[in-house]
């Protein structure tokens, strides 16, 4: 009996991992977490980023109600330069609104 090869893209993955390595797990679990983390300190350096994406999950929450009902969203944008404050926090509230509108988020 021949044996098979694994799947192409079993293959793939492990050519990946060969040439750069394991690569660290995404900072967030959920689709709209990820564009919070891409929206929170959009162009800052990843430590700064993860530095206010930490702040939001602890203080707001990474859901679509929670970003909108948050009345202390300010406060998470500290670790911004204060000229970017008021871009992030709109950048977070129009990844939010059309959410709760048309989505359903888990």
């Amino acid at each position: 009996m021949a044996t098979r090869s694994p799947p192409r893209l079993h293959r793939v993955i492990a050519r990946l991992i060969e040439q750069h390595g394991r690569q660290a797990p995404p900072p967030a679990n959920t689709a709209f977490a990820l564009v919070l983390w891409e929206k929170v300190a959009y162009l800052a350096p990843d430590e700064r980023r993860a530095r206010a994406f930490e702040m939001l999950r602890t203080r707001v929450g990474l859901t679509p109600q929670a970003i909108l009902a948050a009345r202390r969203l300010m406060l998470v944008m500290a670790e911004l330069p204060v000229a970017s404050r008021a871009f992030a926090r709109d950048r977070l509230l129009g990844a939010a609104e059309p959410s709760c509108t048309s989505c359903r988020w888990p």
